[in-house]
């Protein structure tokens, strides 16, 4: 039926989903981000929080982008969206690594001090956001 349809389209999605997250938490299990392993990423009540939110976001999220149409989940998982999924595998070790450089690694609520480097990086990082927003 249609709404069996519409659910499995959204549970491709979360198990998409699920995917990345479970290649964020094997990073970090690796050591990568370095500043990771300060904490057990595999403690009960974290992965608790983070799989709930998985769930209850992505869902939402299917919801609103409309992956529970045929058209558009097809136009989402066609061979012409590859680079989608490169994209969103890639984003995690990405911003892992951006974290290992100390300049990038700040804390914004709770260094209220920042010197001209940092100041820079933070401009630069809203530039690009909003770039890719007015896109």
């Amino acid at each position: 039926s249609a709404y069996t349809q519409q659910y499995i389209f959204i549970g491709i999605w979360i198990l998409m989903l699920f995917s990345n997250w479970l290649l964020n938490k094997l990073l970090c299990t690796a050591g990568y981000p370095s500043k990771c392993l300060e904490t057990n990423p595999w403690a009960a009540d974290e992965v608790f929080r983070d799989l709930e939110a998985l769930l209850l976001y992505g869902f939402v999220m299917a919801w609103i982008c409309n992956l529970t149409k045929r058209s558009r989940f097809w136009s989402l998982y066609s061979k012409e969206r590859f680079w989608f999924f490169v994209i969103f595998f890639i984003t995690p070790p990405i911003f892992s690594a951006f974290t290992e450089i100390p300049n990038l690694n700040l804390q914004l609520a709770t260094d209220p001090t920042y010197n001209t480097t940092e100041v820079v990086i933070l401009s630069l990082m809203g530039l690009g956001v909003a770039i890719v927003l007015g896109w």
